[in-house]
């Protein structure tokens, strides 16, 4: 896919609630700083700037703790996550796009990831073949999909299985592989991991997910990462 997303469209985090947190907890409006992350480009492109800092609302606990993190084209939204922690992204010729975020103690001790694919029809197969049942995403069209692993949990908060428009959350236990999402995959997280997985079946297929795993007194900010999503 290779629209690119607006900025000003996708900071809206006010009102979300953060799991493991009380509904209505304090919050504040900070200022975050934008970081560029090192991209691996396909093809040049021209490159939007981007402001310094960027006001967003976030539980006044992370005041101070917070940064968002943005691929070379922009082509994913900006991605919150922990401040001052390693970031890399790739954005390929054919417009798909990645970023990972991950904790300078390494994957393991924290990781934020988000990924853009399509329209690649197999690359979104790929993404949503165990939840889709549409002819030629779903698993048996698809020529089977491996079962989803013990310890993940699935739910669509739009549409359904059958739908080609459809926004899906996910949770997985710790140290569970999460089959989809995990942009690159490098090795389970000892905390649990949130995600959210936007799809469109459509003419240009295409897929958006987020996946968040943050131990410790940050894991309650992995709400406000995948709820950016919408």
């Amino acid at each position: 896919m290779r629209r690119s997303i607006a900025l000003a469209s996708v900071l809206l985090v006010t009102g979300l609630a953060l799991p493991g947190s009380a509904a209505g907890a304090a919050r504040a409006t900070q200022r975050l700083a934008v970081v560029a992350c090192p991209t691996l480009v396909g093809a040049a492109a021209p490159v939007r700037p981007l402001p310094a800092r960027v006001a967003v609302a976030l539980p006044a606990r992370f005041s101070g703790r917070v940064a968002l993190y943005v691929d070379r084209d922009h082509r994913l939204a900006p991605v919150l996550g922990p401040a001052h922690w390693r970031c890399r992204a790739e954005d390929t010729a054919d417009g798909q796009a990645g970023l990972e975020v991950l904790s300078p103690k390494g994957a393991r001790s924290g990781l934020v990831t988000a990924s853009l694919d399509g329209p690649c029809h197999s690359c979104v197969a790929a993404d949503v073949c165990r939840l889709s049942t549409v002819r030629g995403f779903g698993a048996a069209s698809a020529g089977g999909c491996r079962a989803l692993p013990g310890g993940l949990r699935t739910r669509f908060l739009a549409g359904n299985a059958s739908s080609r428009r459809a926004l899906v959350s996910f949770r997985a236990a710790p140290l569970t592989r999460v089959p989809f999402g995990a942009w690159p995959v490098r090795a389970p997280v000892a905390a649990t991991t949130w995600g959210r997985m936007a799809y469109d079946l459509s003419a240009a297929p295409w897929t958006r997910i987020v996946t968040c795993a943050l131990p410790g007194d940050l894991s309650g900010l992995c709400g406000s990462v995948v709820a950016r999503m919408g």
